[in-house]
């Protein structure tokens, strides 16, 4: 599931930067359309049109910044579940030390219920 996420992340992330580009180009052409002045549109329609495709640029740039950092927080994610599992079965291959350490993990990520009996932490 998560690898699923960073895969769709990473795609949306190379896409973007395409559309981007398209879209900055675009502004170019209409900046100087309207610098230059325009038969078929009047400069309040080019101007219209400026803040909307700015205003879309910033939308996509947002949506570039997230994807990286969601991207990257599944990513840790992901590699912290591995060394958790590898963890886990070097326990269960009867490594001492990586067993207690195991159980310490699983303990903290079940909130401290192991088994049938509950770990109480009293401060």
């Amino acid at each position: 599931m998560f690898a699923t996420r960073i895969q769709t992340s990473d795609q949306n992330v190379q896409v973007l930067p395409a559309e981007l580009r398209q879209l900055n180009a675009r502004l170019d052409r209409m900046r100087a359309r309207l610098q230059q002045g325009d038969p078929d549109m009047t400069a309040d329609e080019l101007q219209a049109a400026i803040d909307r495709a700015e205003a879309k640029r910033r939308e996509l740039q947002q949506a570039q910044i997230g994807s990286t950092e969601t991207g990257r927080l599944l990513a840790v994610l992901i590699q912290a579940a591995e060394l958790y599992r590898k963890q886990i079965e070097l326990g269960i291959d009867g490594n001492l030390t990586a067993k207690l350490k195991a159980r310490l993990l699983l303990r903290e990520l079940t909130g401290g219920r192991t088994g049938r009996t509950r770990v109480v932490c009293q401060d």
